[in-house]
């Protein structure tokens, strides 16, 4: 099961929202980067230029949009996957995992999950919630 999955069909509304609105903007910020960081005047106008060009044509014929589309996500899904499996390794090992260890170095069992030999049934008794009203004002 891929966490991250490369959408090849994307639907009419979101080629437009990337040929008009998104390619060009990433675009132009990339050719303000270089302006402004690498102090390189030509090549950032020729990056914001090409975007909106690209973008522009993206919009009119469709079959050139999907293509941009598939090619970007193509080449960001590496990004993408490295990401979130770094994130995820970072949430398990490095939050939950000293979180859980100190819960059972102090003794904590949230789950009641000790076996209680005297016990004659685990059972927890629940009483009900009331009127079904109460949903619509948790706070």
């Amino acid at each position: 099961m891929a966490l991250i999955n490369i959408n090849r069909d994307p639907s009419e509304k979101d080629l437009k929202w990337f040929t008009l609105f998104w390619f060009p903007l990433f675009a132009v910020a990339i050719g303000f980067m270089l302006w402004w960081k690498g102090d390189v005047q030509t090549p950032a106008l020729v990056v914001g230029a090409v975007g909106i060009v690209l973008g522009i044509a993206g919009f009119a014929i469709r079959p050139l949009g999907r293509m941009i589309w598939i090619a970007i996500m193509t080449i960001t899904y590496p990004i993408g996957w490295v990401l979130s499996h770094v994130i995820l390794f970072v949430m398990y090992y490095i939050v939950l995992t000293p979180i859980g260890l100190v819960m059972r170095m102090l003794g904590n069992d949230p789950m009641s999950r000790k076996i209680d030999r005297d016990a004659s049934t685990y059972w927890i008794e629940h009483r009900p919630g009331g009127k079904p009203e109460r949903y619509y004002r948790q706070f």
